[in-house]
């Protein structure tokens, strides 16, 4: 039960590593280079960010439902990146590709962690 429960804390701590980069890339990159719509860009940012740091806290409750909207959310603002920007699509594949692996691990993890609480409750 402590290994699959150190999986779904690694999870966790992804969602909320992910959640610290989108605030803190919004905020450096448009401080370092200020558009005409930094305070929304940064908005969205810290928007995101917040976001994920919610599903990091609803995973506690709930560590399937929580990771899953996560890998879900990331994916899809992965796809609007790509399909967005002009930059190069493999700028920081080894850290999606991490955070994809962690999350996925920790979903698959949590399934089997809600699947062994149901049924130690149904003992007692």
């Amino acid at each position: 039960m402590q290994h699959l429960e150190s999986k779904i804390w690694l999870a966790r701590i992804s969602m909320f590593v992910i959640a610290f980069l989108y605030i803190a890339i919004s905020v450096v990159s448009e401080l370092r280079n200020p558009s005409e719509d930094m305070l929304r860009n940064i908005g969205i940012g810290i928007a995101i960010g917040g976001i994920f740091a919610a599903l990091g806290f609803l995973s506690k409750e709930s560590p399937f439902t929580g990771i899953l909207i996560a890998l879900i959310l990331y994916f899809l603002l992965m796809i609007l990146e790509i399909a967005t920007s002009e930059f190069n699509i493999f700028r920081g594949v080894v850290f999606r590709l991490a955070a994809v692996i962690i999350l996925l691990r920790g979903l698959l993890v949590a399934k089997d962690f809600e699947r062994m609480l149901k049924e130690r409750n149904q003992n007692f």
